[in-house]
């Protein structure tokens, strides 16, 4: 059975949608919200990885913890165009699986994604 993927995102770039969409495909299907739709869906539907682009966000780690709020058995992983270690950590200790820079190489992405996978919450 294909894996279940929810990118949430303002403006997901043409681009890296399309290679991260591209890089999925092998193993899922690929559904995209914004935050606010999320919001309200993650608490109705199960998802194997939810995929949170930071671009508008202060602090990733709020939102990791306001979708754990609502699914509680949520793997997210944070993406972000311009990484800093203080995200990285406020995102890691909401919970996150995984932190990781915007990358356009498919094989990069379907690797952590993959991994991410793996990890048990």
């Amino acid at each position: 059975m294909p894996c279940q993927f929810l990118l949430i995102s303002e403006q997901p770039g043409l681009v890296w949608l399309n290679t991260l969409d591209k890089a999925l495909h092998p193993i899922g299907d690929l559904e995209t919200l914004s935050v606010k739709e999320a919001l309200l869906k993650v608490s109705e539907r199960s998802y194997d990885l939810v995929i949170l682009d930071t671009r508008d966000m202060d602090d990733p780690g709020e939102w990791v913890t306001r979708l754990r709020e609502k699914n509680p058995g949520l793997r997210i992983m944070v993406v972000t165009g311009s990484p800093t270690w203080r995200r990285a950590r406020q995102a890691m200790q909401a919970g996150a699986v995984d932190y990781i820079s915007k990358s356009l190489d498919r094989e990069y992405l379907r690797t952590r994604v993959e991994a991410a996978l793996q990890v048990h919450v």
